[in-house]
């Protein structure tokens, strides 16, 4: 089968728009190149396609039936194209860029969040905290999950808070210490935390503060040095294996809440990438 399509799209221009100039500016060709595809294509059908008038170009009894088949293919085309550009889409995996430090997404972040299968993740490390929400409008970063102790968040960014983590003292099973003392008792322990300037250690007196024996730079190291006995640790209660250690209350000792938060730009869609269980 040999088939100009050159001449039916003269032809499709023509019939809907009405005018030879307005087929021309569609089509990017000229009007006598228009004009000549039409009388080849009704020499080649052996039929009149178009009434020539004033007011433009009229389809003619035959024309209107040939433009029914011709629409038909026009939208079978359409169609072929989108199904297309959906199977390229579904093929071609979106990569998303996150960071999280390593202790959060270990204890909370994969048991908080739902990943599509069909979106590709890189986890990022070693982006300093200054320079976390730079990365994040330079497109490094497509998502950074953040903890802060406050709501204070730049406005420029989108974010959706997820949960909170909440400090507590805790203590080994093994350890000999009661659930309650007081400060005056917890201070006869060696204390373990996060290194001095977090904001945990703002939150304690400056007597509990000095008590402080291990400082650690995360989380986990808090949690792992506890669980083996060296004494009285501070950290979210929900990194904590209630089946290896236990939380320790001290009288007038509150300790703060951290929030934890999805922070993205506004053209980034959250919902299509990742879900909060």
């Amino acid at each position: 089968m040999n088939i100009n399509y050159e001449l039916y799209k003269s032809f499709y221009a023509v019939a809907r728009f009405g005018t030879l100039t307005r087929a021309s500016d569609e089509l990017f060709i000229t009007q006598s190149a228009i004009s000549q595809n039409i009388k080849s294509l009704e020499k080649q059908l052996d039929v009149v396609l178009f009434e020539r008038t004033k007011k433009g170009m009229k389809l003619t009894e035959q024309g209107q039936k040939l433009y029914q088949y011709v629409l038909k293919g026009i939208k079978s085309f359409e169609s072929a194209e989108r199904n297309i550009n959906e199977i390229k889409t579904k093929t071609e995996k979106q990569v998303v860029n996150i960071y999280s430090d390593y202790t959060l997404a270990k204890f909370f972040l994969l048991d908080k969040l739902k990943f599509d299968k069909n979106i590709e993740y890189n986890f990022k490390t070693g982006i300093d905290n200054k320079d976390r929400f730079k990365a994040l409008s330079d497109g490094i970063l497509d998502l950074l999950v953040y903890k802060q102790f406050d709501e204070k968040l730049p406005k420029e960014f989108n974010y959706t808070k997820i949960s909170e983590l909440n400090y507590v003292f805790f203590a080994s099973k093994n350890l000999d210490v009661s659930n309650k003392l007081t400060k005056q008792q917890l201070s006869n322990y060696p204390l373990i935390s996060k290194s001095f300037g977090t904001r945990t250690e703002i939150n304690l007196s400056k007597k509990i503060a000095n008590a402080i024996k291990y400082k650690c730079s995360v989380d986990e190291m808090v949690v792992n040095l506890t669980e083996r006995g060296l004494g009285i640790g501070i950290a979210p209660k929900e990194y904590l294996d209630l089946s290896k250690v236990k939380i320790i209350e001290i009288e007038n000792v509150d300790l703060p809440k951290a929030n934890v938060f999805l922070i993205y730009n506004n053209d980034f869609k959250l919902n299509e990438i990742i879900s909060v269980k």
